[in-house]
């Protein structure tokens, strides 16, 4: 992990855009020297790696800036002196914060503005580059400014995080220094946005809370963006009154930080600022808000800001969100499922040619997104091997063409061989344009459906038959099939000879050869193997051996060494090149055997001093595992730093097995203990503990509950001997999750997976009753997101039960609550005997698996079933066809045209049930 020491040192030297640096004047009373000579002997001792010689200078430049009054060079030299005693200290965000601190007690305002702010963002860097140990922490009783930071937990972290981006804004008390007066810190001020150091510092914290604190529990009552006036108009947003109970929100503040920024520019008349704010204010509401029509609001609030400020040409960037929000709603459109915005790229293009003909041109973001919704694309999809004198069915995919063109170049074996052969990508590009420019078998174009929406769209396309040989298809978007043009190409063999092979006994390769049509064994095939070789000076596949097929079909090839290989298949006058390598491992243990173990324990936790009985089985294993018999077993028990405490030999017996005991030491580390047989582990839990003396549990729960409606956990805490325990401390949290319903793998339509992760409703502290019980009551409240997939909610309940003596014991439960009461079961099969009685079972349950009583309507239909028995494609079928019906039946007859395959488009014949 980079050192805290060094991740400092960087994230001091930034300031948003800030680049520090500094120059040195000797005249005691310029407020404006730049002390340039200084700074560069600054930076020549840090090149020497001479950190305490420059920082000599440092404090030097820091004592002169601060007699004459130099704020700026004030700030960098604390700042760079800082930087420079990071690499030099120990325990450096503690003396960070604390300096930084004394610095801010005796700084002029808007200096100490800064400083907070640069803080905040320091401790921020911090807490990220050290969240996994943080998250370990748990809170002290009480926070003080004199606690080192290494005992913060995360929500300290956060608190004095916040407080600071906070307060380096709110107590700014003159809003008018201009970032300009800083150019010295400020690489970067010329932007028209952030004149001021109030508007840098609103800024800069804005963005730090619009980032959200999910490893920070948060509260019942969780402030969200569920009122559609936060989408208003800036005059009209900033007359609204935001509170909430939960303040340390995150978004809370930050939409406070908006309203203040927009209250302040609405009074100075920044056009420009305001117009900044309420972008950045209407796009943090789209990520966040949670409102049924947010999408409404959010177009809505941008076209009120372009009525508001008609001729000012920032609005260039509203125009851009109006037209990349359009264009991400096109962009999640399904065309086969007709879900999503169609129109979605359509809208962005009116946008676009709106803001076009307004300002006489876009924006280099407009017109990149332009040029990206008006790009045409090009593939397709068929098979690798074809069966000759067939037609051949492809896929094709366009965006923004109605019309491609195709073109089959045929190739010899040696051009198939060679083209496959190359591993150079830019030498394979070179060979598929070689092939492209020679004359096609068949060229040929096909007219797309005239699509104006900009979208993706899928058919499918017939090649006519082909004879045996290998070709290259390409398609193109003009006729031409020239390079600067989009066109995409396959190589496809065409051949009637099929093959698969498997691993026979490990020692060898048996191929199986058949006809691709009938199936029949093909006999007499000749197999030529190429064994790949690797050559510094070229790698290329070799010829190594020649087989031939049996009466079976069958060419069993021999292991060779670990190696990459390619087979032609030969069958008079048919050929055919294996589509993809195949590559042989060799069996380094094919003579040898080794041993599997198997260890059991009689328990898995122990205390100190007990004795440990374990059995172990060990198999020997060649092909078929068999029992090693009267085998020599070493087994030894190491400790949790995994040093050994004890060994024992044994052998075993008739069956295979052994068994034996260690006695753990009573002294010594505890945790977790190995028990190990030639590398094969058994883990066991060594520790101090006591047997407990009570149990706690929550009660089943029965019935079914309503969103909204208030539930009761009952539980109790008991002890073995019977007795309750009375007044025992019972510490509760209560959670809340969803997740939504299965859909079945024919759904029509794509959910995506929205579980939500568990979040903090309700926590307290309760006493048990002298009978031991206690009760949890709690609302089961939905969240504020409107969801027409009914979710369900699964609220959690965790107890913790403490007794007077400290003991604790925890008891969990949960329940479902849905707005949908319960759920249909039954045990009717996919597909039935007609020849047996079959006796459905339906029954009716909530989300908790409890039985519910209610009325079910079942009807049965028989359907009508397409006589033609389907194959699968190769693919996904297509939106929409381009070959008729009848065409498309007559000649790829195996094929469905429109999902005649699935049972639920099938036509209902009559009720039989």
């Amino acid at each position: 992990m980079v050192s805290n020491k060094l991740c400092f040192a960087i994230v001091l030297l930034t300031l948003c855009n800030i680049q520090l640096f500094g120059q040195k004047n000797n005249h005691m009373n310029d407020q404006n020297y730049s002390f340039e000579k200084e700074w560069k002997e600054v930076d020549q001792l840090e090149s020497k790696g001479l950190p305490k010689s420059s920082l000599e200078v440092i404090d030097s430049i820091y004592k002169t800036a601060k007699a004459s009054n130099n704020e700026v060079q004030m700030l960098n030299a604390f700042i760079r002196k800082n930087t420079s005693n990071i690499e030099i200290q120990e325990d450096a965000i503690d003396s960070l914060y604390l300096n930084y601190f004394n610095e801010i007690l005796s700084s002029t305002n808007t200096n100490a503005s800064i400083l907070k702010s640069i803080l905040a963002e320091s401790l921020n860097s911090y807490l990220q580059q050290n969240m996994w140990q943080i998250q370990e922490r748990t809170p002290l009783a009480e926070n003080n400014v004199n606690q080192a930071i290494q005992t913060w937990d995360i929500r300290r972290f956060h608190e004095e995080i916040q407080k600071l981006y906070l307060s380096s804004v709110y107590d700014l008390k003159d809003r008018t220094v201009q970032t300009s007066k800083y150019n010295a810190l400020i690489a970067n001020p010329s932007t028209e946005y952030l004149l001021s150091i109030y508007d840098l510092l609103l800024y800069r914290a804005s963005e730090f809370f619009k980032s959200s604190n999910s490893h920070i529990t948060e509260p019942v009552y969780k402030f969200t963006l569920n009122k559609a006036e936060y989408f208003s108009s800036n005059s009209e947003f900033s007359k609204i009154n935001i509170t909430t109970k939960d303040t340390s929100s995150s978004i809370f503040q930050a939409l406070l930080l908006f309203q203040d920024g927009i209250k302040h520019h609405l009074i100075t008349k920044n056009e420009n600022a305001l117009i900044d704010l309420d972008i950045r204010r209407i796009e943090f509401l789209n990520q966040n808000a949670i409102i049924p029509n947010k999408q409404e609001l959010y177009l809505k609030a941008l076209d009120q800001l372009i009525t508001s400020y008609p001729n000012n040409p920032e609005l260039l960037r509203v125009y851009y969100l109006k037209a990349i929000s359009y264009y991400s709603e096109g962009n999640q459109y399904n065309a086969k499922n007709k879900t999503g915005n169609a129109n979605g790229f359509i809208e962005a293009m009116q946008v676009i040619e709106t803001a076009n003909k307004k300002y006489g041109g876009v924006s280099e973001q407009l017109g990149d997104l332009k040029s990206v919704i008006q790009q045409k694309h090009l593939e397709f999809d068929i098979e690798a091997i074809n069966i000759p004198d067939k037609p051949i069915l492809l896929k094709c995919k366009v965006k923004n063409l109605d019309k491609v063109y195709a073109k089959i170049i045929p190739i010899s074996n040696k051009e198939y061989f060679e083209y496959v052969s190359e591993q150079n990508y830019q030498n394979k590009q070179k060979k598929i344009e070689l092939f492209i420019s020679k004359k096609g078998l068949i060229t040929n174009s096909f007219a797309l459906k005239k699509m104006d929406d900009y979208q993706f769209h899928e058919t499918e396309m017939m090649l006519n038959p082909l004879k045996t040989g290998n070709y290259i298809v390409a398609f193109c978007e003009q006729p031409e099939f020239k390079s600067n043009q989009i066109f995409t190409t396959k190589l496809i063999q065409i051949s009637k000879i099929a093959w698969f092979f498997r691993d026979n006994k490990q020692v060898e390769k048996e191929f199986s050869l058949v006809d691709r049509e009938t199936g029949q064994q093909l006999k007499n095939v000749k197999a030529t193997i190429y064994q790949w070789l690797y050559d510094n000076r070229e790698n290329k596949f070799n010829k190594i051996s020649n087989f031939v097929s049996d009466k079976n079909g069958k060419i069993i090839i021999p292991q060779q060494k670990n190696n990459s290989y390619l087979v032609e298949f030969i069958n008079g006058k048919d050929s055919l090149f294996t589509e993809y390598n195949y590559y042989n491992y060799e069996n380094y243990y094919r003579n040898d055997y080794h041993k599997n173990i198997f260890l059991f324990t009689d328990r898995s936790i122990y205390r100190p001093g007990q004795i440990v009985y374990f059995k172990g089985i060990v198999a020997n294993r060649e092909i078929l595992p068999k029992v090693a018999t009267n085998e020599p077993i070493e087994i030894s028990l190491k400790d949790a730093n995994y040093q050994v405490v004890s060994k024992l030999r044994l052998n075993t017996n008739d069956f295979g097995s052994f068994n034996g005991s260690f006695v753990l030491p009573n002294s010594g580390l505890t945790g977790n203990f190995t028990i190990d047989c030639f590398g094969i582990t058994q883990i066991i839990r060594v520790e101090e503990y006591k047997r407990p003396t009570f149990e706690a549990k929550f009660d089943p729960t029965e019935g079914s509950y309503q969103l909204g409606e208030s539930i009761t956990f009952k539980g109790k805490a008991i002890g073995y001997t019977g007795s309750a325990l009375n007044d025992a401390t019972v510490k509760y949290r209560i959670t809340r999750k969803k997740d939504y319903p299965y859909w079945p793998w024919w759904y029509s339509r794509w959910i995506p997976n929205r579980n939500s992760a568990a979040v903090e409703i309700d926590n307290g502290v309760l006493q048990t009753q002298p009978d031991g019980s206690f009760e949890v009551k709690f609302v089961a409240k939905a969240d504020d997101v409107v969801d027409k997939d009914k979710p369900r909610f699964q609220f959690e309940i965790t107890a913790d039960v403490t007794d007077i003596t400290g003991e604790t014991h925890a008891a969990k439960t949960s329940i479902y609550v849905c707005e949908i009461p319960f759920v249909i079961n039954s045990n009717i099969e996919e597909k039935l005997d007609k020849n047996k009685d079959n006796n459905w079972h339906i029954s009716t349950a909530n989300h908790n698996n409890q039985v519910m009583k209610t009325t079910v309507k079942l009807k049965v239909y028989s359907l009508i079933q397409p006589k033609t028995t389907f194959i699968n494609r190769m693919w996904e079928a297509p939106e929409y066809q381009v070959l008729t019906k009848s065409e498309f039946q007559k000649n790829f007859p195996n094929f469905s045209y429109d999902g005649e395959e699935f049972e639920y488009n099938w036509k209902k014949r009559q009720l039989s049930f």
